[in-house]
């Protein structure tokens, strides 16, 4: 009786809504695909008989953002995102699941143990001493093998006490537990992202690679490594223990017709062994499916709705054919959209695999307090993000810890405790990643100078602030988009200025006080000694030059606005279309640009195709002189190259802490900084380098950044070459030579010449192109 009241209240609410005309907001993260998300979309859109319509998100973190908020009705969440829900308390109903095959409802995958006939196992602990196969690290690309982390973390805590050393790093901590217990074993792979640091340690933990088939390299090629390599690292007699899916092993096992090793057995995490031939052996892990999710509200009437979007059959009638293009948008795979026995929340749904909430939460049994990296960040949209990625890379198993610090709360709050913000917060940050609200980056510099935070994020023009508010950070990675950030000095090729000194008394023009073109002419004219020795550089720069304005000024009565009235947030193509407009029609004789990209408007192409606008690049004393581009922009003239961005720590941190904090950041760059093919990577769940809500750019790190790169790494990049050539006009390696305004302050004379990577000169050739 109660099943039919049930229906009636279902069949009554579907007649309301459907009078209504209300259309479900089916929330859809972008993908890199070849399935076209936009004209599915546009085909509900424009269908009038639909009852869905899609909300685009850059990722499922912001559609799971948007159901909290109320602006989606459902989305498809992976289970790293449920946990992510469950941690920060969202009211949500897992009502379907999207399987791969037919009734084998709850999970991906499950992850078994293995021992040989050769060794005899009552417990665990009789597996000190025993040689081990393992799937491996691939601290940058596990994911590309649908292998989670946690799983790895945790089988281990389950078998091998860790070490808990207080002045190792937390991976070194693992790697020594499994080296001092197990015997030689292979467990091979990219065991940190730094190649030095990653080649010390399997010197140091040898019996890591002893059985794997290049034991020197022990790297992602090697024969055992990965989920084939683990199953064949056993049947191949190298090692009597192991861990790995199911699924593998039994399409391995059939393969094997070598039965030299004896027989195989599953291992329980109880100790007790099962026969291989069990058709439902024990697990130790299993991975949950992917998943429907609704807002709570609308979970009754949405769950018998999807199930008919689910179990729909491709036709060509316009009133029912909606209901296919939503299936497709849902899961454009072979996936079935099976509803679930109940509605779920996140984490009863999650309890429902075999440990894998107690996976995801896993904390080793040691105190890893003071490994936790505090991450200082402006309030608002950046500090919402920081609080984001520091809950799904937990989820994915990057260590150690994230912890979410703004200059307003001094010691700051855990990024557990939610990432919502205000809307006063929204505006803040919207400031902030356009130019005038990023001022207070100095802020986060004297966090970190009073120890009250481990690491700070900058974009190239702010660094110079950074570094003036607390001149005691360096920076441990980089943020590196497809090229280079290069300032370059521009000229009217008609008034034939080839010097540096020819600009005393000059007009000259700036994007902005203290960027990269603000520091690179600063830069060149104490090298040549031109610089008049007085203190604040504004005021110095104001007695070499005979005019002085920037696009943005922080204080216009210092350096004024070049057009009096310039707002505050202004995009970076904008701000070089106005300098090169100070030169071609502000009465400008120099401009010194800042290259962050050619996006130069096209509307203005006009002014530099008439010949009284003909450009010409000055060149520094010594520079090589390649041949010339159009318009005589030279390829060879930059100024000062640099970085789309900094991550920045304290001078006094220790090395080993900063390596750890740089392996942790590079992981996290590798798993959620794809940026093209993101399909089935964890950049689905947070996409790092893409802009925030309402189009707000450069949230926490540069919207054109494409991975976070070793300072080694940064220097052989885009072609270029290494040495003093190249270092001598780095920004991140001179700028601390003056950042601070010192009268008596002399610079060393660069190298004669600098190295000229491709890219640089692809980038200069563009511009110059546009500029003929």
């Amino acid at each position: 009786m109660e099943n039919i009241w049930k229906l009636l209240l279902f069949i009554g609410q579907l007649q309301v809504l459907v009078l209504a005309d209300i259309k479900y907001k089916l929330c859809i993260a972008q993908r890199m695909a070849k399935f076209n998300q936009k004209d599915s979309c546009d085909q509900l859109r424009d269908n009038v008989q639909s009852g869905v319509e899609c909300v685009i998100a850059k990722d499922r973190l912001e559609c799971l953002h948007l159901l909290n908020e109320g602006s989606a009705d459902f989305t498809v969440l992976h289970p790293e995102e449920l946990v992510v829900a469950n941690q920060m308390g969202i009211a949500l109903r897992v009502t379907h699941e999207l399987q791969k095959f037919k009734n084998v409802p709850n999970v991906d995958y499950s992850v078994i143990g293995l021992v040989s006939s050769r060794i005899s196992v009552e417990s665990l602990s009789d597996l000190r001493n025993v040689p081990m196969c393992s799937v491996g690290f691939d601290v940058e690309k596990g994911h590309d093998f649908d292998w989670n982390e946690i799983f790895s973390k945790f089988i281990e805590d389950q078998v091998v006490q860790q070490q808990c050393h207080i002045n190792v790093t937390l991976v070194e901590n693992r790697i020594a537990s499994l080296a001092s217990y197990f015997g030689p074993s292979c467990k091979a792979g990219k065991w940190v992202p730094d190649p030095k640091q990653d080649l010390q340690l399997k010197q140091k933990y040898p019996d890591l690679c002893a059985l794997c088939n290049d034991p020197i390299t022990c790297s992602v090629k090697d024969k055992y490594w990965g989920r084939r390599g683990a199953p064949l690292c056993l049947t191949d007699c190298m090692g009597d223990v192991g861990w790995m899916r199911l699924d593998d092993w039994r399409v391995h096992e059939k393969t094997v017709t070598n039965k030299a090793c004896g027989e195989f057995f599953f291992l329980c995490p109880n100790g007790t062994v099962q026969l291989t031939s069990t058709p439902n052996p024990c697990v130790w892990v299993s991975q949950p499916l992917p998943t429907l999710v609704v807002r709570s509200a609308l979970s009754q009437v949405l769950t018998h709705f999807l199930t008919e979007v689910g179990t729909s059959l491709p036709t060509s009638d316009p009133v029912s054919s909606w209901r296919w293009v939503t299936r497709n948008l849902i899961s454009p795979y072979t996936r079935y959209i099976t509803q679930l026995e109940n509605e779920f929340t996140p984490n009863y749904y999650l309890a429902k695999a075999t440990n894998y909430l107690t996976a995801s939460e896993d904390e080793s049994g040691c105190d890893y307090s003071h490994h936790v990296i505090r991450f200082c960040t402006d309030p608002g949209q950046d500090r919402s993000k920081c609080d984001q990625l520091a809950h799904i890379a937990r989820a994915y198993g990057v260590v150690p810890d994230i912890e979410c610090v703004s200059p307003s709360e001094g010691h700051g709050t855990k990024s557990s405790q939610g990432h919502e913000t205000n809307e006063s917060q929204g505006q803040e940050s919207k400031e902030s990643s356009q130019g005038g609200g990023a001022m207070r980056s100095d802020s986060c510099a004297q966090m970190l100078s009073r120890g009250e935070a481990d690491l700070m994020s900058v974009r190239t023009d702010r660094y110079a602030d950074a570094l003036r508010s607390n001149s005691h950070l360096r920076p441990i990675l980089y943020q590196m988009g497809e090229q280079r950030r290069y300032a370059v000095a521009v000229t009217k090729k008609s008034s034939h200025i080839t010097s540096f000194a020819q600009l005393r008394n000059k007009r000259a023009c700036f994007g902005m006080v203290n960027d990269l073109g603000w520091n690179a002419a600063l830069y060149q004219l104490l090298r040549e000694n031109l610089l008049p020795r007085v203190c604040p550089y504004e005021e110095a720069m104001k007695q070499y030059f005979g005019a002085i304005c920037a696009i943005y000024s922080p204080n216009s009565s210092v350096i004024r606005q070049c057009d009096g009235n310039a707002e505050e947030g202004r995009s970076m193509a904008y701000e070089q279309k106005e300098v090169m407009e100070c030169l071609s029609e502000g009465g400008g004789d120099v401009v010194f640009l800042d290259l962050k990209n050619v996006n130069v408007k096209r509307d203005h192409e006009w002014y530099f195709r008439k010949n009284a606008y003909a450009l010409s690049t000055l060149c520094p004393p010594g520079s090589l002189h390649a041949p010339a581009y159009r318009n005589d922009v030279n390829a060879s003239c930059y100024l000062l190259w640099s970085s789309q961005g900094q991550l920045l720590v304290p001078d006094s941190m220790s090395e080993e802490r900063a390596r750890e904090i740089t392996n942790t950041m590079s992981q996290i760059g590798a798993y959620f900084g794809e940026t093209v093919k993101t399909l089935g990577t964890p950049a689905e769940s947070l996409k790092l380098f893409a802009p925030g809500r309402d189009g707000v750019e450069d949230v926490l790190f540069q919207d054109d950044t494409r991975s976070f790169s070793t300072q080694d790494l940064m220097y052989t990049s885009s072609g270029a070459g290494r040495g003093d050539k190249t270092l001598s006009r780095n920004y991140e390696h001179v700028l601390p030579l003056y950042a601070t305004c010192d009268p008596s302050q002399n610079l060393i004379a660069p190298s004669k010449g600098s190295v000229t990577s491709p890219a640089m000169m692809l980038t200069i050739a563009l511009l110059s192109f546009l500029w003929s």
